[in-house]
């Protein structure tokens, strides 16, 4: 069954009543307001987890209540800062979402727009010699993250394994790509990570199996992390992260733990927003002859002319044309 669709009327009062549900908050409003007298005991809390129909909130004295949310509020996700009012039995009720800074999403089978996390302002995207990564994967976090505005960096995760690398790094790494080798598995290479994930509100990406959930555990051994094998049949990852999580990093930060993909896809890019994600593509904006260029085969195209002139790695620009038309 569809989501219900609201008038414009609905969606208006929705907002409105969002509004006043945060200056309420925040101006401590006169209880004798009927219509909200309810929300007295509203306070500020961070959502850690999202389980279908329910969230994990965290308070600002670091308790975590299980809680249902207002009808309309959209889905709320890790990163996202509320209002909530707190039960006795460490439940309660989201009433309202604050507006957010930065959101991840992507488009679901019906072309509407999923939120993963929200309020990020780092992606580590975690690629490894098994699963084989591929370079649109990748290609595609680091887009989004561009697009954005946020700061992206690539994990190298089990490189004790000694496979020849599948990916070139220093291809990212001319571009300004910070690229960290590590391995879950022996340790080297976490006290850089933690550097640089120190002070950043960080989510983990990539694909199934690349060793995100073994990294987190490595830097927070408290936490109970399930970590599942790769197919020994196909050398693909099992989804062991079924719900994006936050945790708190003990040298400072957040980092969020994202469900594995084999895919992904930006939400609703067009071919020229997209070009804004990668940066060495940039410089060449409006420079082709003719304004609707593709960038494949027209005469006088900026793009195709700094990649003949080794401007432009090729994988690069296949990754673009690859996610135009998907």
């Amino acid at each position: 069954m569809g989501k219900r669709r609201l008038t414009r009327r609905q969606a208006w009062r929705i907002e409105k009543i969002q509004q006043l549900r945060l200056d309420r908050s925040k101006k401590k409003m006169s209880p004798s307001d009927e219509e909200f007298s309810q929300l007295s005991t509203s306070e500020p809390g961070l959502i850690i987890a999202r389980y279908g129909a329910t969230v994990d909130v965290e308070s600002s004295d670091g308790n975590i209540f299980h809680c249902f949310q207002r009808q309309n509020l959209g889905d709320l996700v890790a990163g996202d800062n509320v209002l909530f009012c707190p039960t006795d039995n460490q439940k309660g009720v989201v009433t309202a979402r604050e507006p957010r800074l930065t959101v991840l999403a992507r488009p679901t089978l019906h072309a509407e727009a999923k939120p993963l996390a929200a309020n990020i302002d780092a992606m580590a995207i975690v690629i490894a010699p098994e699963p084989k990564p591929h370079n649109q994967l990748l290609d595609s976090y680091i887009a989004a993250a561009e697009l954005l505005n946020i700061k992206p960096f690539i994990i190298l995760n089990k490189i004790d394994l000694k496979k020849q690398e599948e990916i070139d790094p220093s291809v990212y790494q001319k571009l300004g790509y910070s690229i960290i080798p590590v391995s879950a598995h022996t340790a080297v290479g976490l006290d850089k990570l933690l550097s640089y994930l120190k002070g950043h509100k960080s989510i983990f990406v990539g694909q199934s199996g690349v060793g995100k959930s073994s990294l987190i555990s490595n830097i927070l051994p408290q936490e109970s992390i399930r970590i599942g094998p790769l197919s020994e049949k196909s050398k693909l990852g099992k989804h062991t992260t079924t719900a994006a999580k936050l945790y708190h990093l003990p040298q400072g930060g957040q980092l969020i733990d994202s469900p594995g993909v084999r895919n992904f896809k930006l939400w609703q890019t067009s071919p020229q927003t997209l070009l804004q994600g990668f940066r060495e593509l940039r410089p060449f904006v409006g420079q082709c002859k003719f304004r609707d260029c593709s960038h494949r085969h027209e005469p006088r195209c900026a793009i195709q002319g700094a990649l003949q002139a080794h401007q432009i790695h090729p994988t690069r620009l296949a990754s673009y044309h690859y996610l135009v038309d998907k």
